[in-house]
């Protein structure tokens, strides 16, 4: 399984509509919590919500897009929404990857 970084901005001119619809995408959530592995809202400096971000284990990119479009929100998301394949690294995920990776481009310098 890989996880997939979903990126959905946020039209502002639909916060009403983001507030009605806020029930269904919470049940939407707890609904498919087992596949998220995090994810939250981004914000800017006075906390509007700019976007959201979802980080979803999925076996493809179309597993992916249709976990998206069940989401109710897909209703106050502008523009396309970003889907990427994301490859963890901080916190690591095998112990000691950054000295092994480190130790490996010192070595690669000094050739």
């Amino acid at each position: 399984m890989t996880i997939y970084s979903i990126s959905c901005t946020i039209d502002p001119q639909k916060d009403d509509l983001r507030k009605q619809l806020l029930k269904d995408h919470v049940a939407f959530i707890i609904q498919n919590k087992d596949s998220l592995a995090f994810g939250g809202v981004a914000s800017n400096e006075d906390s509007s919500m700019e976007k959201i971000c979802y980080f979803l284990n999925a076996n493809s990119p179309s597993e992916a897009e249709d976990f998206i479009r069940k989401d109710p929100y897909m209703a106050i998301y502008q523009g396309e929404v970003e889907i990427l394949k994301f490859l963890q690294r901080i916190p690591e995920v095998e112990a000691g990857y950054f000295e092994a990776l480190y130790q490996k481009l010192c070595a690669r310098d000094r050739t």
